[in-house]
């Protein structure tokens, strides 16, 4: 949580006010919480809104969070510890009269998506992305988040997968530690000295994950090809067990890997291709979304009105 987004919405997503990218650089816990307190009450102040206005307030951070408000986990802060009381906290700040929602940003952005897939009729399927190194899913069951007893339902970075190692051919490793940007930036350039006539390193511009599907998409740089088909096959090998496990209809790519282009889709559907049972033909369809950040707004609104008067 390096930066503090504050919205005021409609029910149906719409922003009537805002207050942007307030540095949290460096802030504690508490520091924060106060912060989140504090912008909220300048935006109701500026706007002239009364508590009586708001059926809610809905807050998203980076990390693991619990039915009862409880961040298990901040990934961007570790130093704050564990089991974090952030609702409890934030109830001192926010009026009485105001229930308050806390989830992590994935799951927002998975209603955001829900909304739009249950008017077509889809309802079942798996959101996966990055933030970031961080990287999550949602699953979406029914045209409902699925969360999970404690809230851990769709951290897909968090599952064990083989990775190739060059001293064990494989060896355990999380999605995350092999599949992030920086991890493939990192390989790409551990190998800078033994290609430096790869295109990936013919300017004066930091190696980047697009970077390295574009020059893979071009078909003539080996090393790019070998790192995408690297990538397409760790995160293929995650997507199997999530076919196996739910078999949804469809994966929904968020985030950088949604904007690698065609040259790592094709990989990763025909990587996929493989998993499931044998002898049984994968349906499972892959697609990128094309929701930007703000649409989190609009998943959070989808969340509330969910929690207010869907929900039984």
């Amino acid at each position: 949580m390096h930066k503090l987004i504050t919205t005021v919405a409609t029910l149906r997503g719409e922003i009537i006010a805002e207050s942007r990218e307030q540095p949290l650089f460096g802030m504690g816990f508490g520091e924060t919480v106060a912060a989140i307190g504090a912008a909220f009450r300048e935006l109701m102040q500026a706007n002239s809104l009364s508590p009586e206005r708001f059926a809610a307030v809905a807050v998203s951070c980076n990390g693991i969070v619990d039915a009862c408000g409880q961040c298990a986990v901040m990934y961007e802060k570790p130093e704050w510890g564990t089991n974090l009381p952030f609702k409890e906290r934030l109830r001192i700040e926010i009026p009485s009269s105001i229930p308050i929602h806390i989830d992590c940003w994935w799951r927002y952005i998975a209603f955001a998506e829900a909304g739009r897939r249950t008017r077509t009729g889809e309802e079942t399927f798996f959101l996966f992305g990055n933030s970031g190194d961080h990287i999550a899913g949602g699953l979406v069951v029914a045209g409902q988040v699925y969360r999970g007893r404690g809230g851990l339902a769709g951290e897909l970075g968090h599952m064990t997968i083989d990775a190739p190692s060059a001293q064990s051919g494989v060896v355990p490793a999380s999605l995350a530690t092999v599949a992030s940007p920086s991890a493939v930036v990192a390989r790409a350039e551990a190998v800078r000295a033994l290609n430096p006539e790869s295109r990936l390193f013919s300017s004066e511009s930091a190696v980047s994950l697009a970077a390295i599907a574009s020059a893979a998409a071009a078909g003539d740089d080996e090393q790019a090809v070998k790192l995408l088909d690297g990538l397409a096959s760790d995160i293929a090998s995650a997507f199997g067990n999530i076919v196996l496990l739910c078999d949804p209809g469809t994966i929904v790519l968020y985030g950088d890997y949604a904007r690698l282009g065609d040259a790592f889709l094709s990989r990763l559907r025909l990587k996929l291709a493989d998993a499931g049972l044998p002898g049984v033909e994968n349906q499972t369809r892959i697609e990128c979304s094309n929701l930007s950040d703000v649409d989190g707004i609009l998943g959070a609104a989808t969340f509330i009105t969910d929690s207010l008067f869907t929900r039984k």
